[in-house]
């Protein structure tokens, strides 16, 4: 699986978190609801040992990324398609046009990088597709493009200096190469408005602080609609932008609560960091309102965003509540 360079990706987490899981929770013949799939690292993770999975994610790329990995399949015509895709002739499209030096100041792509991936963009629109090959294509170039993206990791910002993997010539590949048969369902909705009740287990992993997903991977969005949006600044935001109360220090704990009352005989995991904005002794008081909860930790390595932010180690806590 391509790995989306992602604020609060559990990739580099799953051995502590399948390791905790199976532990404590007996899997065989669950199924799993991922509430904020963003690189979908979680879900297809547990696509591989076989559950059932129900994706969500209220960001549309993330939708369509986690549709690729957790539903969609690989296969012999996608594969040739993306060997055609990779030789098609450049454009200047809306990438080009609004995130390169070709007509605004803003470095997220080298001008030839961003006419590749206009090109393809626009080429799949064009392509005869089931939702399954269109998803696997789209979530492809979502993240093909994010390799080759001139940023200090998240969005927010673009570097001044071109790094070395920005120059390097973009090049379109699967996103993953698993084919299997699957009942998988993928959601974009808010997370008070999902139907928990098909789901035996529920994981959470939300927004650890106040900064919102829609404005730090904005490019990424635009890039996925290939709509003429209104942006605005010095990085290119779009005007409308989803924001998510878990991002709010005052609302966030509101919203843990409300959406464990929904919660009534699952089983819920939630990731969370000694960092986050709720509190640790406030998740335990909400999740203890409505059952048992039990805490696993974890220490692990900040996420690193280039150069820019300090090292150093961080602790993963997990709770596990039997509701």
């Amino acid at each position: 699986m391509l790995k989306l360079n992602y604020i609060g990706s559990k990739h580099s987490l799953l051995d502590f978190l399948n390791e905790a899981i199976q532990e404590n929770i007996d899997l065989n013949n669950k199924t799993i609801l991922d509430v904020f799939s963003g690189t979908a690292s979680i879900g297809f993770n547990f696509r591989k040992q076989g559950l059932k999975v129900i994706s969500n994610d209220l960001e549309y790329y993330s939708y369509i990324i986690a549709y690729a990995c957790v539903k969609s399949n690989y296969n012999s015509k996608l594969k040739n398609l993306i060997k055609k895709l990779n030789e098609e002739k450049p454009i200047s499209g809306l990438l080009t046009k609004n995130y390169t030096e070709f007509s605004s100041h803003r470095m997220y792509f080298t001008i030839e990088n961003a006419q590749k991936i206009d090109a393809i963009r626009n080429k799949i629109e064009t392509l005869t597709l089931s939702p399954s090959e269109y998803y696997f294509l789209l979530g492809s170039l979502l993240v093909s493009a994010d390799q080759y993206a001139n940023v200090p990791a998240i969005y927010g910002s673009y570097l001044k200096k071109y790094k070395k993997r920005a120059l390097e010539p973009f090049i379109l590949k699967p996103i993953h190469e698993i084919n299997d048969e699957n009942e998988n369902e993928v959601l974009n909705q808010e997370s008070l408005e999902i139907d928990v009740s098909g789901a035996d287990i529920i994981y959470l992993d939300p927004p650890y602080n106040e900064r919102q997903y829609g404005k730090n991977y904005h490019v990424l969005n635009y890039l996925a609609k290939n709509e003429d949006l209104e942006i605005y600044g010095k990085t290119g935001l779009i005007k409308e932008t989803v924001l998510s109360d878990w991002c709010s220090r005052k609302n966030a704990p509101i919203i843990l609560d409300k959406f464990l009352s929904k919660c009534a005989g699952k089983t819920v995991i939630m990731s969370y960091n000694n960092e986050g904005i709720i509190s640790h002794e406030k998740i335990r008081e909400i999740f203890e309102k409505y059952g048992e909860v039990k805490l696993v930790e974890k220490e692990y390595k900040r996420f690193k965003n280039f150069k820019y932010n300090e090292d150093g180690k961080t602790l993963e806590y997990l709770w596990i509540g039997f509701l």
